[in-house]
């Protein structure tokens, strides 16, 4: 069994890294490339609450030995199109799409929600807070979208589709067809 390796973006670093996870305990392995700094943690527990904190100890570690600077905010003249453009109901790549687990995939989709002030958000990313996160536009050619106040990022990219890439692209998110929309069939 080969170890393969995602690639992350986080607070202006290029990460190559590894998840691993068992029912009962879970693994990660982050290296920051041009700092040439490893990170390796293991975890009997995902913690405890609506969000997990898995991601809490590596993120105090960026925050604190390579903090995120906040670019400054310049609006891009189609936000709000944009902003529709992106909204509406995705589904995740790493799906089953030929059995009867196919109905997990509708359960489980992304609902990209526009805000008030011009960005989006979905439930499923969050803060540590448990709030969602509020992302906004930063250009308008990809779609590209930064968290408000942070460092994570969430892209729309167009391969003949609209598709979702977040900064550890192990899966993409995929606007669901009508048919498969959770919108009318839960609705």
């Amino acid at each position: 069994m080969a170890l393969g390796f995602y690639e992350e973006t986080r607070n202006g670093h290029r990460i190559i890294g590894h998840w691993g996870d068992t029912e009962l305990f879970h693994s990660d392995l982050h290296l920051v490339l041009d700092a040439q700094v490893g990170f390796f943690v293991s975890y009997n527990s995902a913690g405890k609450g609506e969000v997990s904190n898995r991601e809490a100890v590596w993120h105090a570690f960026l925050d604190r030995y390579f903090p995120h600077q906040v670019p400054q905010a310049n609006l891009v003249s189609t936000v709000a199109s944009d902003v529709q453009s992106v909204a509406g109901h995705d589904i995740v790549s790493r799906r089953s799409e030929s059995n009867f687990l196919k109905v997990v995939t509708i359960a489980e989709e992304m609902k990209i929600s526009p805000n008030s002030a011009l960005t989006i958000s979905t439930p499923e990313l969050k803060e540590r807070s448990g709030e969602p996160k509020k992302f906004r536009e930063i250009c308008s050619a990809s779609l590209s979208r930064r968290e408000r106040a942070g460092p994570a990022g969430f892209q729309a990219r167009c391969f003949g589709n609209l598709v979702e890439v977040i900064d550890y692209p192990f899966m993409v998110f995929q606007k669901a067809p009508w048919y498969e929309n959770s919108a009318l069939d839960m609705g």
